[in-house]
């Protein structure tokens, strides 16, 4: 589905786009599947909730295979071998055939799971059926099986490499299983028509800036927000103007999604986020100020202002404000890991140690909070604490170096308020 009006990711996190049927067209209605042959079907709409199917190991050719052996051996002529296989291949065909004709119906009514499983039969029977691989990837997208989608929809692609909306739909496949270099190949031959598509603009921005094309995926993206965009894909151009380093932008985004909506105080937050990292502190104040006058309670632009007061060398100003923050949300590791840090850094450890304990039970992926618990373990002279815990750092720096993903700033944007 869209990245921009029906979810709510995690800052960074892939989304599950859904490409229209055709590129900049509208779907084709439920009635035309009775009229279309089998070959051209393309079931239309959002499909039921998905499962993860494993693909068919034995299609119809290696059945014939071992039909075949086992004519070999059984003392028959070779006429009647013959025969018999040409019967047994007759048969397949219908099966396939069968299978695929009722995969199609269940699609007509929008049951992608079961015509997904159907799709999958008719494959066990006879493979090559003309369509039959871009049928069953659209079926296994619609029911959000992407692996078995892009497995199917990469053969029908090869088959046909002009059909725009299967290498949409195979690009957004790739997208939401996280293969950005994939995504990124797929989808660049649609050139302007995806550039300016609300959803594989979006989805190719982001899949160029992952693999580091960020020449590439500026230019996308400097289209792409040209678009008349809901406010929600605005943040999430923001944030991926963030992700590249580009601030500026960024906060222009942020700023052009707040004249739509002025009450929109995820704006201010993604704002003050960017600004910290363009080291404007003042700005971010203003930004994270804009969020508590909108939401007075926010515990995400509570440690972020902490943190501004930080970064302004007023570490009383940013205790007081994380303190406030644990006293009405406890489970908040961010507040815990800012404050333990600065008690570590003001000598004051065995305090520190409850700080970051708890802040390493909130957030138990995130190694800096690790490394920070490891420093003052050491400050304690608990030397097998200490070891254990960066080597739990040591585990999950390796992990992270693997991702392309940007990461939050140590200590903010993993609360409610980092989602766009």
């Amino acid at each position: 589905m869209p990245p921009s009006i029906h979810q709510t990711p995690r800052r960074g996190e892939a989304v599950e786009p859904l490409p229209p049927d055709e590129v900049g067209g509208e779907a084709e209605r439920a009635e035309n599947f009775q009229e279309r042959d089998v070959a051209d079907v393309e079931p239309a709409g959002i499909g039921a909730e998905g499962r993860h199917h494993q693909p068919c190991a034995v299609g119809g050719e290696a059945l014939a295979g071992q039909g075949a052996a086992a004519l070999a051996h059984a003392g028959l002529s070779e006429e009647t071998k013959k025969a018999a296989l040409a019967e047994e291949n007759r048969l397949r065909e219908i099966l396939g055939t069968s299978f695929s004709d009722l995969a199609t119906s269940e699609a007509i009514r929008r049951d992608y799971l079961a015509a997904l499983s159907h799709y999958e039969e008719a494959e066990r029977w006879n493979a090559a059926m003309p369509g039959l691989q871009r049928n069953l990837g659209v079926a296994a997208f619609r029911a959000q099986d992407y692996p078995d989608a892009a497995r199917a929809l990469a053969q029908a692609v090869a088959s046909n490499p002009g059909d725009a909306a299967t290498r949409a739909m195979l690009g957004s496949a790739y997208f939401a299983l996280d293969n950005y270099r994939d995504a990124a190949k797929t989808i660049a031959p649609l050139g302007d028509r995806a550039m300016h598509d609300p959803t594989l603009g979006y989805a190719w921005a982001m899949s160029l800036s992952r693999v580091g094309d960020l020449a590439q995926a500026t230019h996308v993206l400097e289209e792409y927000e040209k678009l008349d965009l809901p406010v929600d894909t605005m943040l999430l151009v923001g944030q991926l103007w963030s992700d590249m380093a580009d601030y500026s932008r960024a906060v222009q985004e942020y700023h052009r999604a707040l004249d739509r909506d002025a009450a929109l105080a995820r704006a201010h937050y993604f704002a003050g986020l960017a600004q910290l990292r363009w080291n404007h502190p003042n700005e971010a104040q203003k930004e994270f100020d804009a969020v508590l006058s909108l939401a007075p309670d926010d515990a995400d632009a509570k440690v972020g202002l902490g943190y501004v007061y930080v970064q302004q060398g007023k570490p009383a100003d940013a205790s007081e404000v994380f303190r406030s923050v644990i006293a009405t949300h406890p489970d908040n590791g961010n507040a815990h890991y800012q404050l333990g840090k600065l008690l570590l850094d003001g000598g004051k450890v065995k305090e520190a140690v409850v700080q970051l304990e708890a802040a390493a039970r909130e957030l138990p992926q995130t190694d800096y909070v690790h490394y920070q618990l490891q420093a003052a373990y050491r400050k304690e002279s608990r030397a097998a604490d200490a070891d254990h815990e960066l080597q739990i750092y040591k585990e999950l720096k390796a992990k992270n170096r693997e991702l392309t993903v940007p990461r939050p700033m140590e200590g903010l944007g993993d609360g409610p308020m980092a989602r766009p």
